[in-house]
């Protein structure tokens, strides 16, 4: 099927849609989470938004929809944008697996909504190679039948989770230090005490979590894929990119480490950093020299990032992590002989890999917060090693024997 947009395929999407709306045919809403939270509750994880993302993107892609006519459209979800929002907004994306997914939920007589925002995701240029694409889009296909069929909601809350514990699916793409667990579990409850029972709750918790480090591995795969010929001028080819931001155990002192801290480590590495002083104090000092926006103290930069460090008085906005990697870059341009300028994508990813790191730290904590003990969530962080070892050789370019 080519993905590649036109206008008329567009425009055939719209008017499908428009035919359904004159219909007003009864569609069950499913809205089961098993496997996937919602899209909104990822962005919210990693502190943006629709709007956000949208709005960054319109700096590149100037047909997108002005920030305006976005508000409105996220006042009102379910209200149908007009013909020409509609076309811009979808301008890109494959309509005809959009329609071909419309088709299946009218002939099957439901609508899963979190798949609803995770297909169209899946299906915009999120991924560059199709193979991630259509690997995505059919995880989705197959959890809405977990969902809307496997999971319904009338069915007895015991019945639905020995279904959800014993599903290939699950058993595939979540955490699997949980499985047994789980099972045994729900052989020792009845109904009433499921509903709010900790080792079912952890157990569905470990499952999403592990689903989206898994997403994450793809999309990593994807991108090292695409700049095959750089990877392997490096010689970084069974290199597993941002494994050491992901929590280790330390069994002697009993404690994970901080993927904030990692993440800051690595970019102070980029500036010259000799490990001399903290990473933060390091990077707190660069960070003042280079400011664009005027001088700040140092050490009012290193006390935001000790703050970073230790999750207190907020998380950071993504432009003030763009200012601080955009210190980083010039600092090894100036050290390497070359001009900064022209390294705005270069400061964009390590401010995104910062946003990794301390969003993983946000996940670390969630789950400690909940309970879960350190071979559940080990088990989501081995979900990240386990996933991109197979999407690498899934998109053509596998690892090394281990």
């Amino acid at each position: 099927m080519d993905s590649r947009a036109t206008s008329e395929s567009a425009e055939s999407l719209w008017d499908y849609i428009q035919t359904l709306d004159s219909e007003q045919k009864t569609i069950r809403a499913v809205n089961n989470s098993a496997l996937l939270p919602p899209v909104e509750t990822v962005l919210s994880l990693l502190k943006t938004s629709l709007r956000e993302i949208l709005k960054a993107a319109r700096q590149y892609k100037p047909h997108l929809p002005v920030d305006k006519t976005i508000v409105k459209l996220l006042k009102a979800p379910h209200q149908i944008p007009t013909r020409g929002t509609f076309l811009r907004l979808f301008r890109e994306v494959p309509h005809q697996a959009l329609l071909k997914n419309l088709i299946d939920q009218g002939e099957d007589g439901y609508t899963w909504m979190v798949g609803d925002g995770w297909y169209s995701l899946f299906a915009s240029p999120m991924f560059t190679h199709q193979v991630a694409r259509d690997f995505w889009i059919s995880f989705v296909q197959e959890a809405k039948i977990l969902n809307a069929v496997e999971l319904r909601s009338d069915k007895g809350v015991l019945t639905q989770l020995h279904a959800y514990a014993r599903a290939p699916l699950v058993d595939r793409f979540g955490c699997p230090t949980v499985r047994d667990l789980l099972i045994a579990r729900l052989n020792e409850i009845d109904d009433d005490a499921a509903r709010e029972d900790a080792i079912v709750l952890h157990a569905t918790v470990a499952d999403r979590f592990a689903v989206l480090l898994r997403i994450l591995a793809w999309l990593v795969a994807d991108m090292v894929v695409d700049i095959w010929d750089m990877v392997e001028r490096d010689g970084m080819q069974d290199i597993l990119p941002f494994e050491s931001l992901l929590p280790a155990y330390d069994a002697v002192i009993g404690q994970w480490s901080n993927p904030t801290t990692r993440a800051l480590e690595q970019l102070a590495k980029r500036a010259g950093w000799k490990q001399k002083q903290r990473a933060i104090t390091f990077l707190g000092n660069l960070w003042s020299r280079h400011n664009p926006e005027g001088k700040t103290e140092s050490s009012s930069r290193i006390r935001l990032l000790r703050n970073w460090e230790q999750r207190k008085k907020g998380r950071p906005e993504f432009e003030t992590l763009r200012s601080l990697a955009h210190a980083v870059t010039v600092e090894q341009a100036l050290l390497a002989g070359e001009s900064p300028d022209g390294r705005e994508f270069d400061t964009w990813m390590q401010a995104a890999i910062l946003r990794l790191g301390e969003t993983l730290s946000e996940i670390l904590h969630l789950l400690e917060t909940l309970g879960l003990e350190e071979r559940h969530i080990r088990g989501i962080m081995d979900a990240y090693r386990e996933e991109y070892r197979f999407a690498r050789e899934a998109l053509g370019k596998p690892m090394s024997s281990l």
